[in-house]
């Protein structure tokens, strides 16, 4: 279910939550009764299937219009640089909520200005109407 990426967040960055991690695998792995060999192998593919099944409702659970949206106001509104959605703090923020979506939440530069220069057009418009 953990990817390597969360596992290496995990390590370098909450060596406790890490330690507590690896204890819980071991308890987990001594705790496993012992099955035909037969009977083992569809255990654990049931398991695997259970685990993708699990993985695939967290990814999916990332909005990323929303995670677009959010981040517009923060470099129109706040200043924020535009390169803030390259920083490793900014990545590494959002990783801790859901350590799942690491390849999902990526935008390149043009991707994000792009959308900044339509979220302008649009407020633009609305004002235009407005007035």
């Amino acid at each position: 279910m953990y990817k390597s990426g969360a596992r290496d967040h995990l390590h370098l960055n909450q060596p406790s939550l890490w330690k507590r991690w690896l204890d819980m695998e071991d308890r987990q792995t001594s705790s496993k009764p012992k099955f035909m060999p037969g009977q083992q192998v569809i255990n654990l593919f049931l398991l695997q299937k259970d685990e993708a099944s699990r993985e695939l409702v967290v990814r999916e659970a990332y909005d990323r219009p929303r995670h677009l949206q959010a981040l517009l106001p923060l470099c129109a509104r706040r200043r924020l640089p535009l390169n803030a959605i390259q920083w490793p703090e900014l990545h590494d923020l959002l990783l801790s909520a859901n350590p799942v979506i690491s390849g999902l939440a990526q935008f390149s530069r043009r991707t994000f200005t792009r959308a900044l220069a339509l979220n302008y057009e649009r407020y633009r418009q609305i004002l235009q109407n407005n007035i």
